[in-house]
């Protein structure tokens, strides 16, 4: 089950996707959110969390991103804590804290179990304007390369992406680059689902057609034809 977006957000708009940012404390969720942004509109979603949101252009479309935080691991004084199903979400980890790095297995663990089928996921590294970091650029790519055959997702399920919320290092990047996974998968969805509505249609007319030759031919006498 999808988020959707309050009707007035939805109005004016050829797409409204939810975009969610995942991570433990000080990685930097909400400076990223607040450097995508700017002085986008504020609001709260049905979860009691809080979302801003930024229009995009996207292949001659009116993309509005709807983007919120969600802490993980959740707070435990909260008792057992779902993760809203949206369209896509960044994992997030800092590169100058390892404790954060080795959090993501996890993470992406509880993503993968709480998100909708076809939710896009990208793992970002944030922060890497510092100097000095915990976890190497080369740990990050061996790391990506491994996680999806050693969790049993599909190749591209997890994807990497470096970026510096304090120098806009990719910032814009990332975003954009998660609503086009976002709008390309329901892209195909949309192809699959008119595809089988076809074959359904189709085969509802094949099944009159032979229903009438069939009562044409044995002048309403059983024939035994199985449709």
């Amino acid at each position: 089950m999808w988020f959707n977006p309050p009707l007035d957000l939805q109005r004016g708009y050829d797409n409204n996707f939810h975009v969610m940012l995942v991570g433990a404390r000080k990685v930097g969720k909400r400076a990223l959110r607040n450097r995508f942004i700017g002085g986008g509109k504020r609001g709260t979603t049905d979860f009691s969390g809080t979302w801003r949101t930024r229009t995009v252009g996207l292949y001659h479309k009116t993309v509005r991103l709807l983007v919120s935080e969600f802490l993980y691991p959740p707070n435990p004084d909260l008792g057992a804590v779902s993760l809203p199903a949206v369209h896509g979400y960044m994992v997030i980890y800092d590169v100058t804290s390892a404790e954060s790095f080795r959090a993501v297995p996890d993470c992406i663990s509880f993503v993968r179990q709480h998100a909708p089928k076809h939710a896009q996921v990208i793992l970002v590294a944030n922060k890497t304007d510092v100097q000095v970091r915990e976890v190497s650029v080369a740990a990050l790519r061996e790391y990506a390369s491994g996680l999806n055959e050693k969790l049993g997702y599909d190749e591209t399920w997890i994807l990497p992406v470096q970026t510096s919320a304090k120098d806009l290092f990719s910032v814009e990047y990332a975003f954009r680059f998660l609503a086009d996974l976002i709008f390309k998968n329901i892209e195909r969805i949309k192809r699959v689902r008119r595809h089988q509505c076809r074959i359904i249609q189709g085969g509802a007319r094949l099944h009159i057609l032979r229903s009438t030759a069939c009562t044409q031919t044995c002048a309403g006498d059983p024939c035994g034809q199985q449709d």
